[in-house]
């Protein structure tokens, strides 16, 4: 239109035609956007009104589901009272016939006195000053023996606290004993008790006020032996860790891994060791949970040797790549065992908490493994009583 105001006037033929063209255009141009935007919200009204149907359908079937639970309360309370009606009638009519037998039997038979029976003066059965003397026994001698399994462990538990406060590192949390059947039990799958997610979240907020623990990222999970829990930890307080930030949870105990299987993957779901090898791509070896902010990333094939896999600069390379995308990794480590496991921990994390199992740990065996994380310098975080019988909020 620009190129024919420029050639011809405004009054010429040629430019009025054009203008006129371009006029019914714009009008054709503003109708169909009018149409469209009529139906547009002809849509949303229907929408509106189907939602509004939809929240009435739903109160009326809580309202149905509730008057169902109702009813079937009171069902099972008649049941109960029909099945009493019908013991105490069977009862009754036992009782009945036992009358009728003993009438007939009576009518026929002649009966002789052989001896009179003498009303005894107490009772035979039971004989209740025995029995409360016994009951008194069995109780003291159970007390007394439950009096003393609880010092020895106390005592135990003092003396492991001795040693860590020895060597100067924090005890994070008291976690109680759990009947887990050798397998990972999760907090958010409701496979715990109260107290044990409690204390989860107690070693989550010890670490979010440490002022050094919000630079570290990488948290390594180990213990002092295999089946102290440290797999049991790692996973719930990566659970913890997710309900506030991405997190990603990896299972480098590359010899023993426990991780894949907590979380319902199969034994050879892919993992770190086939990404290392390049074997699978990261989409297909991890697994997001609790709405996509955990990232779980199993172990894999395992492997006789993790340390020479994990020691790799390949290795340190993926976990810093990792730790640019999630706020916060923890990893399921191998048990510290010597010098060499602590220095591979301290090149793969930026903090290490250490899990020791009250019952199967020694003062003298915790004192060796914190010695070690002291001769190597190593970044320890605290560490964490497993399986303590009786829970104290004390420190």
């Amino acid at each position: 239109m620009a190129e024919v105001a420029k050639r011809y006037l405004h009054k010429h033929p040629k430019y009025i035609t054009e203008k006129s063209s371009l006029d019914s255009l714009n009008a054709q141009l503003d109708e169909r956007v009018k149409q469209i935007a009529g139906s547009i919200q002809q849509k949303i009204a229907q929408l509106n009104s189907r939602q509004v149907q939809l929240e009435a359908d739903i109160a009326k079937e809580k309202l149905a589901l509730s008057e169902l639970s109702r009813q079937q309360v009171e069902l099972a309370k008649l049941n109960k009272e029909v099945e009493s009606a019908h013991t105490l009638y069977e009862l009754f009519l036992s009782r009945l016939q036992e009358s009728e037998v003993l009438k007939d039997t009576g009518q026929d038979v002649q009966f002789a006195v052989v001896d009179y029976a003498i009303v005894p003066q107490y009772p035979a059965k039971p004989r209740t000053k025995l029995l409360f003397a016994m009951i008194a026994f069995m109780a003291l001698a159970t007390s007394a023996a439950f009096w003393v399994m609880l010092q020895l462990l106390n005592n135990k538990l003092g003396r492991l606290h001795m040693v860590v406060k020895r060597y100067g590192v924090s005890v994070l949390a008291h976690l109680p004993k759990e009947r887990s059947r050798g397998q990972i039990l999760l907090s958010s799958k409701g496979e715990t008790s109260h107290i044990f997610a409690e204390a989860i979240r107690e070693i989550r907020t010890s670490l979010l006020l440490a002022a050094e623990t919000k630079k570290r990222r990488l948290i390594a999970i180990t213990s002092i032996q295999k089946g102290h829990g440290k797999a049991t930890v790692a996973a719930n307080l990566a659970q913890s860790f997710s309900n506030m930030e991405p997190v990603m949870l990896s299972d480098v105990d590359l010899q023993d891994p426990s991780i894949a299987s907590a979380f319902g993957l199969p034994a050879r779901h892919p993992g770190i060791r086939d990404l290392l090898e390049g074997e699978s791509k990261f989409t297909q070896c991890v697994h997001y949970e609790n709405n996509g902010r955990l990232a779980v990333l199993a172990a894999g094939r395992p492997t006789s040797d993790p340390a020479a896999l994990l020691s790799t600069a390949k290795a340190r390379l993926l976990l810093a790549k990792l730790a640019g995308l999630y706020k916060r990794i923890v990893l399921d480590a191998p048990p510290v065992h010597s010098i060499s496991d602590a220095l591979l921990l301290s090149k793969i994390s930026t903090g290490i908490v250490l899990v020791c199992d009250v019952d199967k740990t020694t003062p003298e065996r915790l004192s060796e493994t914190l010695a070690i994380f002291q001769e190597t310098n190593a970044p320890l975080l605290g560490v964490v009583f497993n399986r303590v019988r009786a829970v104290k909020r004390a420190r």
